[in-house]
């Protein structure tokens, strides 16, 4: 009874230490040295969707848990990033967390990307915002829409500042990253910087692919 209770012990130990990742890494291994490819890349994947999880798990750590008077009201992640672009850059992931407070009613959303096709489209809208040619026409528009270029450290992208909806959305581009932070109902830009101070930036740019400059 004693030897039962002691292996038990040893069993459950050993699956309190055992690493999803590693362990599927060996299974990969062993599948592959019995020539059973399909099962090794099976295995792969796994130990693949594991780590982008866990990358997603460093990022939600570098955004803001909450500021006073704000309540957490939501947290996702995607480590899919899309099946389609998978084969392209298997290391994409998408985390967003959410905020709210009562009085008055505000809503912030916080999200940090860098599935390709989601930050090159979010890229050339930020542009054509940017241009100067664009923001005369939303002036004529009289739509409350303003625009500005915005950076926080080596982050660099765009504000855009609607005064009729009450909304307030940054757009900032690291390498492959993009960090987009939109408030709604917030009427002073003092309230997104706030959050904006309290993303670890530094810190996330280790998660981005920063292009090299071209040798020629």
């Amino acid at each position: 009874m004693k030897y039962i209770a002691v292996l038990f012990i040893f069993l459950f130990q050993g699956l309190l230490q055992a690493d999803p990742v590693t362990d599927a890494i060996d299974q990969a291994r062993q599948a592959y040295e019995a020539k059973d490819y399909v099962k090794s890349a099976d295995y792969l994947d796994q130990a693949l969707r594991n780590i982008k999880m866990f990358i997603s798990q460093e990022v939600e750590k570098l955004l803001p848990q909450s500021l006073e008077g704000w309540e957490k009201i939501e947290s996702s992640s995607d480590v899919e990033g899309g099946k389609l672009f998978d084969l392209v850059s298997p290391r994409v992931f998408s985390v967003e967390v959410g905020f709210k407070k009562l009085e008055p009613p505000q809503q912030i959303k916080i999200s940090v990307s860098n599935v390709p096709h989601i930050v090159q489209i979010a890229k050339a809208e930020s542009e054509m915002l940017s241009n100067p040619f664009f923001a005369k026409i939303e002036e004529k528009n009289s739509s409350g829409q303003k625009m500005e270029v915005y950076q926080q450290g080596e982050f660099q992208g765009v504000k855009t500042v609607n005064v009729q909806y009450k909304e307030i959305e940054l757009t900032l581009f690291y390498g492959d990253m993009m960090v987009r932070l939109k408030g709604l109902g917030v009427e002073d830009s003092k309230t997104m910087d706030l959050w904006v101070r309290a993303i670890h930036f530094d810190d996330l740019k280790k998660f981005t692919k920063k292009e090299e400059p071209s040798k020629n």
